[in-house]
């Protein structure tokens, strides 16, 4: 089967037509979250696979241009994003909700009132990088990896890769909040 989804055992999407809402919405009740953090990264994928690589992008300029108001830039002050912890959970949090370039793309406002921006800037570029590694699809540099493997016989599945892939993440990224 040739299609993107096919190889993470969503063969005929049809098919989870009712058990995809059902799921979400269960998630959302019992595991509280937000529906935007559930909501984010299939909406930046269906965007990508629609519309094509760009098009995330487009919708984060957007999003820069009317979200960013004196409410949100309150909102994100208690963030804390001048501590250096802070700013590299946020982005590797963002990154992994949005993707690693939009994310950068939604700090950029912030950076220039932080005390340090060529460090913040340092900072969130090693955070965004490291972050597409905590998941399979993390990264579109891991997709290609799992699909040459693939093409050689190799299955690389979500669970299996989480489960040295978190640890390499959270790992490399405190390596780096220590380094810089």
């Amino acid at each position: 089967m040739d299609e993107p989804l096919g190889r993470f055992g969503f063969d005929d999407w049809r098919e989870n037509a009712i058990a995809v809402p059902a799921a979400l919405a269960l998630a959302w009740l019992f595991q509280q979250t937000s529906l935007g953090a559930m909501l984010a990264p299939p909406l930046t994928v269906a965007l990508t696979l629609a519309y094509g690589w760009r098009s995330p992008f487009v919708v984060i300029g957007g999003l820069e241009k009317t979200a960013v108001t004196p409410n949100t830039i309150a909102a994100v002050g208690r963030l804390h994003l001048d501590n250096n912890v802070s700013l590299g959970v946020v982005t590797a949090v963002l990154s992994n909700i949005v993707s690693n370039v939009p994310a950068v793309l939604m700090l950029k406002p912030f950076v220039s009132g932080l005390p340090e921006p060529s460090r913040a800037w340092l900072l969130i570029a090693m955070a965004a990088t490291f972050a597409g590694n905590f998941t399979l699809v993390g990264s579109v540099a891991n997709l290609i990896v799992a699909r040459r493997a693939e093409n050689r016989g190799v299955q690389l599945g979500f669970w299996p890769y989480f489960k040295v892939g978190a640890p390499l993440t959270v790992v490399t990224i405190a390596i780096g909040l220590l380094w810089l």
